[in-house]
């Protein structure tokens, strides 16, 4: 009880906006009613958790959601995979979105859970940021076959794309910049590695097309500029002169000296670039569009916009189970992450494209 008075206490005197050194998830009125979801930031807090039993971190809060956890027994006896599954499907049915794959696309799972049943021992890996970028939801809600396997979640989704072989390593990580770009060792040599990443990515391609690179530079250009407020074509004219000049807008090296608004233009373009491809790798499709992921995807990899989930994911198809996949991660392709509908390959509209997926 005591946690349920001091969370009133904070609502009643209007203390849940107040600034805090440390970040506290106060609930609402819905919340000690039982009428609350498991929304993003109970995952989050759910996943910085610890617990000598892993299993208990799902078992301590199934009393303050009756709604979905509540079904799920007691018993220390089931292993934590069962419990842990269990857990994920009554969240899907409670939350009606499949939005929990984000917590299990952590890219380094040891355990032996379905790639679609989260371990909640990492916090999310889409930004907050990043979180509205996606094309349009082919479908509000998921639509899973309730009679498949336990361990299997079948859903159906639309498959846009097939990932081609023009793969990236992982960019360097880098914290967010809490300063205006300013020239420095450290940074330059951060930007330094991510643009050379960068440039090796966008020069490869399957045929040594120098066409097929400038296409997607454009296509990259594209996705960074409805992600981050630049015109595309500004974008696209810095690539060739950051890395061939080696300036990120500090005005300093090679004896080379910008006017003003471009010196502006450039600290902004590649500041925002290291912060968007921190930990991320792009990738190309057969469809000419280039996409992000938040973890290096491999050719012949599939994306797939799954009901219930605006962002759209990379699966593979499991070799030793023949007609079921894996979830690699989520993504971000250009063309489509302001919300536009993916066109349609029957002529009957988006629905009549959908098949069911099964996951496992």
């Amino acid at each position: 009880m005591g946690h349920h008075v001091s969370g009133a206490f904070y609502v009643f005197f209007g203390l849940e906006r107040t600034p805090k050194r440390y970040r506290l998830y106060v609930p609402t009125f819905n919340f000690f009613t039982g009428a609350g979801q498991l929304v993003h930031n109970v995952l989050e807090c759910l996943c910085k958790t610890k617990a000598t039993l892993p299993v208990d971190k799902i078992y301590a809060i199934r009393a303050i959601f009756p709604g979905s956890l509540g079904m799920l027994q007691v018993d220390y006896s089931r292993p934590t995979k069962d419990v842990f599954t269990d857990a994920a499907r009554l969240i899907l049915k409670a939350n009606k979105n499949v939005e929990l794959l984000r917590y299990a696309c952590t890219g380094h799972r040891t355990d032996d859970f379905p790639s679609w049943v989260p371990p909640w021992d990492t916090p999310s890996v889409v930004p907050e940021r990043l979180r509205k970028f996606a094309p349009a939801a082919v479908s509000p809600h998921p639509i899973i076959d309730e009679d498949s396997e336990t361990e299997v979640l079948k859903l159906k989704a639309l498959r846009v794309n097939t990932v081609t072989g023009n793969i990236s390593a992982l960019f360097p990580l880098r914290p967010p910049l809490q300063r205006a770009w300013a020239p420095s060792r450290s940074d330059t040599a951060n930007a330094d590695e991510a643009f050379a990443i960068f440039k090796t990515w966008a020069m490869a391609s399957p045929g040594g097309d120098n066409a097929d690179a400038y296409a997607k530079l454009r296509q990259f250009a594209s996705l960074m500029a409805e992600m981050c407020d630049l015109k595309a074509e500004r974008i696209y004219a810095w690539f060739p002169m950051v890395w061939q000049l080696g300036d990120y807008g500090t005005g300093e090296r090679y004896g080379y000296v910008m006017a003003p608004p471009e010196v502006h233009d450039a600290r902004n373009f590649a500041a925002k670039l290291l912060q968007l491809t921190s930990g991320r790798a792009l990738f190309a499709t057969e469809g000419g569009r280039v996409g992000m992921a938040t973890t290096v995807v491999c050719e012949g990899d599939e994306v797939a916009l799954l009901s219930g989930e605006r962002l759209p994911y990379v699966i593979y198809r499991c070799a030793d189970r023949p007609g079921k996949h894996t979830v690699v991660c989520p993504c971000w392709v250009s063309g489509a992450v302001k919300g536009e509908a993916w066109p349609s390959r029957s002529g009957d509209g988006v629905e009549g494209d959908l098949e069911f997926i099964e996951l496992v």
